[in-house]
Order: structure tokens, then sequence, then C-alpha cells
């Protein structure tokens, strides 16, 4: 998988004990809502291949194009749908057995010691409802049309620092 992240499993402290209070999250994992989003972009190759260079070794070069636009439809769809700052919340593509999936992840990250460092100010109900469900995305590569398709999943992750 070229994309990874080690979601921390099982309870984590609270902080008990510690000047910080907040509340870590318990790991989650649901399906976007309801809404199914179609988006369309042009570009040449030569500028798919500059702006999403990583994957495109990996898979099918057109597939990996439209599946990069994809999350770049659903970043800009969330921009669009939450009033709330987005610096810990992302969508990720990932990439594992020859398949695409596309993630949207609420970070929190905590130190050793259980201490919330950031968390997103958004509620992850919120974002699983902001989020679409799918996205068809078309692809038009030099005169060329490409459309994939993909379900979007929201993940809420607990992450140490410096892990």
């Amino acid at each position: 998988m070229l994309v990874a992240s080690a979601p921390l499993s099982g309870c984590l402290g609270s902080g008990a004990g510690t000047e910080n209070s907040e509340r870590i999250p318990e790991p989650k994992r649901e399906r976007g809502g309801d809404e199914r989003i179609e988006r369309s972009v042009e570009t040449t190759l030569e500028a798919a291949r500059r702006e999403h260079g990583g994957f495109l070794e990996q898979a099918d070069e057109r597939d990996a194009i439209c599946h990069h636009e994809a999350r770049d439809a659903v970043a800009d769809h969330l921009e669009s749908e939450l009033d709330a700052p987005l610096e810990a919340v992302s969508p990720k593509l990932l990439f594992s057995s020859g398949q695409f999936q596309l993630e949207v992840w609420a970070v929190t990250t905590v130190t050793g010691d259980d201490d919330v460092v950031s968390t997103p100010e958004v509620e992850f109900s919120d974002l699983v409802a902001a989020t679409p469900e799918s996205v068809s995305m078309t692809v038009e590569l030099d005169d060329e049309q490409y459309t994939c398709q993909t379900g979007v999943m929201v993940e809420q992750t607990v992450e140490r620092e410096g892990a």
C-alpha cells in the first residue's frame, strides 16, 4: 500500500492526571453520507504526470490519474460543505493489491502520555454527513475520456506524535 496509517486500536486513556483534559476519540470507520458526486476535468497526460507522479508507476496510468482527480473533488466538496477548518482532516488515496480506495481521515494526534496535541475541529458525524458516499469522475486526457467510480470511507484515527 502506498499510503498507510496505523490507527491505534483499543481504548486509549483520557489523559487523566495530566493538564490536558481533552478526550481521545475511539477509532471509527464509516461510509460517506448519502450524496453521490459527479465531476469532470480536462487535463493533459504530461500535466497529470507532473501532478500525480507517485501512483502512476504502480497502477494503470489513466486509472491513477482519474482516482487522484476524484480525491481532489472530495477535498473541494468538503471545503464547500463544512464551515470548520479542515487542518486535521484530509482525503487520502490508497493503493493496495491493485485497487484504489478513497478515504477521508480525521486524525487526532497525541503524545506518548496521551495528551491531545491536535484534533479535527469538525465532529466525526458532521464529517461523515458532508463526505460523499461515492465519486464518479470523468477525466479527459489529451482528447480521450476515462471514467472511474469509487466509494468513499471516513476514518477517525489516533496517531502518536513522532510514531
